[in-house]
């Protein structure tokens, strides 16, 4: 994400500098003023300010600099030359780009080894090796890691997707050019004229591909971390390059008519109100942003690079080119590279600040990082005053290989429990079921209802169950809690969305999406338990819209729709006479919003309003209904544990349960499992059937 230099020899570059003589493109700082104001975007974005929803559109402000100065650069190259120096071109970036991402890389490595909770960023190893090779963009979408929605603590490589887009495009992009420059070498101008139509063309498909691909009803993250969707934006700018390249070339090339000027003024000042609106009124989920957005956005960008470059003494160009701002773009691409990591480190718990005042001071070390690193190592580094010539080709290939291997070092599994670790703990222990001897070694079938958090819980339950004689039929799922309706709901960078659960539940062979109450009657005749266990509450007990207004469990009306719903829940899930289990909620801890606050639905007051619901609804129905106390069992003296006994018993996102064989199912299958197979087994002996073979696999159940 930062501009293209060459210089004359003992000259050192600045960012935008172009060699004299050449192009007539000398150094504009007005370009600086464009990546100071970008990468603050970024970072607003990224820290949660909510004033600038669309602050993402930064990135593409890097992305049209970057193609108009490297397409400027090589047009130039090729015309005093008449060719391309390919691997030099290719070597001035890896030695502009890769010292800072090398640093950056293994700093995040020994964070997540020594600082994090063992376990919080578990695909952080590959996440590593796809920045280090430019790769990241499609890792993530490969991995289903989403730019928007949280299921779990953010990469702190996430933002490397970017840079792997503009490494793309910096090995492929020179080729093209100079495939339609040899092509064109006896037609003058003709070779411009043909990258200029590829570039339109190529832009104008680009935005077309996004558009197709976008879908508004879910997540959007494989249209915009594709680098075929995202494409349009290098293309702006690259358009704009072969465009001035022609203007340059025509017959009487005078200086700008003081109407032409005044054209370009007014043509910047509409271009920055375009990009201000974008930036402070759309939001990620929109239609428009990812149906025509970007690429208003890359061209209202194209046309403040055009005036800086044409007219450097508009009203906008001499605002862009404060000193303050010149200097925040010269450093921007280590702004860049570590503002993120260092917004996952600096958390409100550690700094005890959080809001405005966290996002300032999380500006202000990155900005401090960015300097050092420039002066003591991009700089040095770029204009070969360290590692030059041979050493660089040395040091190159052996600093790529050291980073990799500190990065697989530091990701092995840790022989020591994780940070938070609960040890020599005492679970509340299950009374020893009374069970006739008849029925003792009888097969109880039990099916588990509820969310993602009841998913994974009885899949961690799954390598203990035959010691109690239990047939687990696991119909967890994700998002299906019993309140229907919509939640809101906060994405990675603190901002929200409405997202809507009533079709949540799915069994989706041949009909789709159904809610939960009609899909158990389905579930309750194909498995025929013995004993029903619900365990839901995390979807309860984030921020809802409940009759046209926002609300949470805490305000009576809510929860008394959630008591119902649970009423009904019972009702349906003792209809074929099988008992019921319904298990408290356990505590959360998701982490942090980007501003530093805590999120809603952690807080322990709604988990105990839930909870109390439950033991309500329990006291209700006292011959099929009993409460299991998960809250006590996984969160002891009540606060949450991410490791019991030196086992790990929470996800790392701080939600859901380890699923994994050692870990904490094993530790609190005897806390769990003996009530379920005691209440199974009275349910046999008052007359339920006493089952035998497995039910029919899940595929085979129809929601219709």
């Amino acid at each position: 994400m930062q501009s293209l230099a060459r210089a004359k020899p003992g000259h050192a570059p600045r960012p935008g500098e172009v060699p004299e003589g050449t192009s007539g493109l000398g150094y504009m700082p007005a370009l600086d003023g464009i990546r100071a104001l970008a990468v603050l975007a970024v970072m607003a974005y990224h820290g949660g300010l909510s004033f600038l929803p669309a602050g993402f559109f930064g990135v593409d402000a890097f992305f049209v600099l970057s193609g108009f100065l490297i397409t400027s650069l090589l047009v130039t190259e090729w015309s005093t030359t008449s060719g391309i120096a390919l691997r030099a071109f290719w070597a001035r970036r890896a030695r502009r780009l890769l010292p800072a991402l090398l640093v950056m890389l293994v700093f995040v490595a020994l964070y997540a080894r020594f600082v994090a909770a063992s376990g919080t960023y578990p695909g952080l190893r590959w996440d590593s090796i796809a920045a280090l090779f430019y790769s990241a963009n499609w890792r993530f979408i490969a991995s289903g890691q989403s730019y928007f929605a949280q299921t779990g603590p953010v990469s702190p490589l996430l933002h490397t997707w970017s840079l792997a887009i503009e490494e793309q495009f910096y090995i492929v992009w020179p080729l093209l050019v100079l495939l339609i420059m040899r092509g064109r070498r006896r037609h003058g101008a003709r070779g411009l004229q043909t990258l200029l139509a590829v570039s339109v063309v190529g832009a104008l498909a680009s935005a077309l591909e996004m558009a197709v691909v976008f879908n508004p009803a879910s997540d959007p993250t494989r249209a915009y971390f594709g680098t075929d969707t995202h494409a349009q934006c290098l293309l702006v700018g690259t358009a704009l390059a072969a465009g001035l390249a022609l203007w340059r070339r025509r017959p009487d090339p005078a200086e700008l008519s003081a109407h032409a000027k005044t054209a370009f003024s007014l043509a910047g000042v509409v271009a920055v109100g375009v990009c201000a609106w974008a930036w402070s009124q759309l939001e990620y989920g929109q239609t428009l942003v990812f149906r025509g957005g970007f690429l208003i956005v890359s061209v209202s960008v194209a046309v403040v690079i055009a005036g800086a470059v044409l007219h450097p003494a508009g009203a906008v160009s001499r605002i862009l080119s404060l000193t303050p701002l010149r200097f925040l773009g010269r450093i921007s691409y280590g702004m860049y590279l570590w503002h993120f990591p260092l917004d996952i480190a600096l958390t409100a718990t550690r700094t005890g600040v959080r809001g405005v005042p966290l996002f300032l001071l999380r500006t202000g070390i990155t900005v401090a990082v960015s300097t050092l690193s420039y002066y003591a190592l991009e700089r040095p580094i770029r204009t070969r005053v360290v590692l030059g010539g041979v050493g660089a080709r040395i040091a190159t290939p052996a600093a790529v290989l050291g980073t990799a291997m500190i990065v697989v070092l530091s990701t092995l599994s840790p022989a020591a429990a994780s940070a938070g670790a609960v040890t020599g703990s005492t679970l509340p222990s299950a009374s020893l079921p009374n069970i006739p001897a008849a029925l003792a070694k009888a097969p109880v079938r039990v099916m588990v209802v509820g969310d993602s958090v009841a998913l994974t819980l009885s899949d961690g339950l799954q390598h203990r169950q035959s010691r109690w004689h239990i047939d687990q039929e696991d119909l967890g799922v994700l998002g299906c809690g019993i309140a229907l309706g919509s939640v809101v709901w906060a994405d990675n960078f603190g901002q929200e969305e409405q997202l809507g659960l009533g079709w949540a539940c799915r069994v989706e062979p041949r009909n789709g999406f159904i809610p939960w109450n009609q899909a158990w009657p389905k579930w309750l005749k194909a498995v025929r338990p013995n004993l029903v266990v619900l365990l839901a509450g995390r979807w309860e007990v984030v921020d809802r819209l409940y009759a046209g207004h926002r609300t949470n469990i805490l305000a009576p009306a809510f929860a008394h729709y959630v008591k119902k719903m649970m009423e009904t829940a019972v009702r349906i899930g003792t209809s074929t006479g099988a008992r019921m289990v319904l298990m408290t909620a356990p505590c959360y801890s998701s982490g942090e919003q980007p501003d530093g606050t805590p999120f809603p639905e952690d807080d322990v007051r709604r988990v105990e309003a839930y909870n109390r619901i439950v033991r309500e609804v329990a006291a209700i129905y006292p011959k099929t209904v009993t409460v299991q106390d998960l809250f006590s069992i996984a969160c002891p003296g009540g606060k949450y544990a991410p490791v019991l006994n030196s086992r790990t018993l929470r996800f790392s996102d701080g939600i859901h349960f380890a699923t994994d064989p050692g870990t904490g199912g094993d530790l609190i299958a005897p806390a769990i499992l003996p009530l379920w197979e005691e209440l199974g087994h009275e349910q046999e002996a008052s007359g339920g059937r006493v089952l035998t073979g497995p039910p029919p696999p899940l595929s085979r159940l129809s929601p219709a």
